[in-house]
């Protein structure tokens, strides 16, 4: 799958947008709003990851990561990595918001 298409489908409108406050009885889909869901129906979660913000030694690195999962299933949380020789670790993971 292609990155054109999954941008695409993100800046497209839903075919039938949800106006909040949302009753009880909907479900929120995944990408609420946007043409996601219709582009990817079976797709059960979104992971979103934001470009990484590096230290000025380069050797750590802090992404933001936002979770969408459908409903009020959703989360963001900073991830903060740390080079150790050629690969990434996650040393510390901090929650932003959750739904």
């Amino acid at each position: 799958m292609s990155n054109e298409r999954i941008e695409a489908s993100l800046k497209r409108p839903a075919t039938h947008p949800i106006k909040f406050p949302v009753p009880p009885s909907i479900r929120i889909p995944v990408g609420v709003n946007t043409g996601f869901t219709d582009a990817f129906p079976d797709a059960d979660e979104l992971l979103k990851l934001s470009m990484p913000g590096y230290s000025t030694s380069g050797n750590i690195a802090v992404v933001q990561m936002t979770v969408d999962c459908g409903g009020l299933c959703a989360h963001a949380e900073y991830v903060v990595l740390r080079k150790v020789g050629e690969q990434w670790q996650v040393v510390h993971r901090k929650v932003i918001w959750t739904s």
